[in-house]
């Protein structure tokens, strides 16, 4: 239903009025109802200014009891809709038909309500709680005053988000409420006492003011190579914490505290250590975590293993330090750890393991430095042992003997010589295993029981042969069908048919039929255009559409789309040799020729008559366009001539 504002209080008075004069009946009996043989159609709560609220807001119960036009005069705190607080809730409530009466005049005199300017406000700016806010009341639409936020009256802070319309957010400590322009005031900022000033270049360490967090804050910087923020505006003291800071780049700004920011001190060198590396400690003295490195539970964990690793780099620290410091733990994938500079630390030196060897142990050389020999060379080298590497791919180990490994064949025979870092441990090549053999091989008969790719031509049940095996044995096998060659489907797709020996069947006797032959199938007429696959199809091009019809689909020179089909030689049947080729009409000499089957019928119009000439070929004789023709034309004429004959006696 649409209403403006004027008459819905309009018929809100009228509706209350007639109950005032009927006071026993309900809302919905108002005989201006449709339902009642009047002309309003129904309405939200029977009410025509909860349906006026409800077409302004389109929302909730709670935001339509605020865009009510009447002022409801507050009797009760229990229920938040000011009409169940106020007249109307004491009229359902009431039994006596004076009190109800009376209550139903009061609800249609009601005032309409004063709109009342509201105070525009913006982010950033400065405002001040109300203290006259009244528990349960509403303000700016429905915009509730809980007890929970009692507290907060007379509290100044500033605007940090605007949520909706007319819906702000606050920076007071504890609040996570959304307040309405008349719920505040403006307020004058505190006196400043930053320790900032406008442009200065800071960097953030954390971020203690809601909004984005301090990870976004440090990703966008990350991601635009900002090495540092710079201050756009002061504001005054904020909620007992300091003053807010407005802080960033042109176009993006974040809120901070001042405790929250650093002042830039020019860029960081680049890090020498990555995550991952080892490191060795040997003091702790980044600013607020000194401390003698020897107490340091990481390392005191970890000194028996001589390092510590590098698992990250502290942004916040080594903005605020103007160096990089590291976090450093003991295992490599932790995600927290002690605080070090690059200065406390050094890089960890891998000792050189020498292998332990014993007689037997297979090797393999890695180097060698005696007699001027190269690795290669030595490989190379046509003796037993270098012959013996090449073809097994290791050496057996004989003895240590000054501190070099004698190392030979596998009957321990032989005397070159290794240093024991020139050799490692011989790894026993893994064994490949079997695959798994195909489901099917070429040749084998198969049935399609499903299908991958769709089943095109094939239908369930039909019998193929298998074509192609794939390496992978979970790939699709390719099958030749009599309706498809080339059908493709995983090995799910397929049956085997084990087939008992049986007696070759008496093949049925085949129509010698051949490319350029007219056909008939199903009282369809074509011409063969090809035979393939294996039972052989006759792929044959109709002259009219088929159902099904295609152009043979690749498997033949295209046809004319639509008119062709795939047929088996039992399913097709050869035109007499008696027949036309091609039932069709000519006009030639003067006269019309109708050719159909094995008939030639020729008509000649002459005088305003017409004369008609058949012709027949007989079973035994082939067909002969010409002979068919001549014979017709013949016999018209002498039907002709003997007209004209008659007449010529007749006069």
């Amino acid at each position: 239903m649409k209403l403006t504002k004027e008459k819905a209080i309009r018929l809100h008075r009228e509706l209350w009025g007639w109950l005032a004069e009927n006071p026993m009946k309900k809302k919905h009996n108002w005989p201006g109802w449709k339902d009642n043989g009047g002309e309003h159609p129904a309405a939200l709560s029977d009410c025509f200014c909860c349906q006026y609220a409800r077409n302004v807001c389109g929302s909730g119960r709670g935001a339509i009891c605020g865009k009510c036009p009447l002022e409801w005069e507050r009797l009760t705190l229990k229920i938040s809709s000011p009409c169940l607080n106020s007249y109307f809730g004491e009229w359902e409530k009431a039994t006596a038909p004076e009190e109800r009466s009376r209550l139903a005049a009061l609800i249609r005199d009601l005032p309409e309500k004063k709109v009342e300017p509201k105070p525009e406000f913006k982010v950033g700016d400065w405002v001040k709680v109300r203290g006259d806010l009244e528990v349960d009341s509403r303000y700016d639409d429905g915009c509730r005053f809980t007890a929970d936020m009692g507290p907060y009256r007379g509290k100044t802070g500033v605007i940090t988000k605007e949520r909706l319309e007319d819906r702000f957010y606050l920076d007071l400590t504890g609040s996570s409420w959304c307040w309405s322009p008349s719920m505040l005031e403006p307020a004058e900022p505190p006196k400043s006492t930053s320790k900032f000033a406008v442009g200065d270049k800071v960097v953030p360490i954390s971020k203690n003011t809601s909004g984005h967090p301090f990870s976004s804050v440090m990703k966008a910087m990350r991601e635009t190579d900002h090495k540092y923020l710079e201050i756009r505006k002061i504001n005054q003291e904020w909620d007992g914490r300091g003053g807010i800071v407005e802080a960033g780049w042109i176009g993006l700004y974040w809120f901070f505290l001042e405790s929250d920011l650093v002042p830039y001190t020019g860029p960081i060198e680049e890090p020498k250590f990555q995550p991952g590396a080892k490191v060795v400690p040997v003091s702790k003295t980044v600013p607020g975590f000194e401390r003698d490195i020897e107490l340091d539970i990481y390392w005191r964990k970890s000194k028996e293993r001589g390092y510590l690793f590098v698992v990250g780099i502290e942004e916040s620290l080594t903005k605020s330090a103007g160096k990089t410091v590291y976090m450093c733990n003991y295992p490599k994938d932790a995600t927290t750890g002690n605080y070090f500079l690059e200065s406390d630390l050094r890089p960890y030196v891998e000792p050189k393991p020498e292998p332990e060897f014993k007689r037997g142990d297979k090797v393999v050389p890695i180097g060698i430095s005696g007699g001027g020999w190269t690795l290669e060379n030595y490989k190379n080298y046509p003796t037993k042992i270098p012959n013996f590497l090449r073809e097994n791919g290791y050496l057996c180990v004989n003895e240590l003997k000054n501190g070099k490994y004698l190392c030979g064949t596998d009957n321990l025979r032989g005397q070159d010589e290794f240093y024991p870092s020139e050799l490692i441990p011989y790894t026993e090549p893994e064994k490949q295993p079997e695959p798994n053999p195909p489901a099917f091989k070429i040749g084998d008969k198969v049935k399609a029981v499903k299908a991958t790719r769709g089943w095109g031509y094939v239908k369930h049940g039909d019998i193929g042969i298998i074509t192609e095996v794939p390496s992978n044995p979970n790939d699709c096998y390719a099958a030749d069908f009599p309706a498809q060659k080339y059908w493709l489907g995983n090995k799910e797709c397929f049956e085997l048919v084990n087939e008992d020996p049986k007696p070759e069947p008496t093949p049925e006797p085949k129509v010698a039929l051949n490319v350029g032959d007219r056909v008939r199938v199903d009282g369809n007429i074509g011409t063969i255009k090809g035979i393939t696959g294996d039972p052989p199809l006759l792929g044959i091009e109709f002259d009219n559409p088929v159902i099904n019809g295609h152009d043979f689909n690749k498997y033949l020179p295209a046809g004319k789309k639509g008119h062709c089909f795939f047929h088996l030689y039992r399913e097709v049947e050869l035109l007499p040799i008696n027949h036309c080729p091609e039932n069709k009409t000519v006009t030639k000499h003067g006269a019309t020729f109708t050719f159909s089957g094995p008939t030639t019928i020729c008509i000649i119009e002459a005088a305003g008559c017409k004369f008609k000439g058949v012709a027949k070929c007989a079973p035994e004789d082939t067909w002969k366009e010409i002979t068919g023709e001549g014979w017709a034309y013949l016999r018209a004429m002498r039907k002709l001539l003997n007209s004209l004959e008659k007449n010529l006696r007749e006069e």
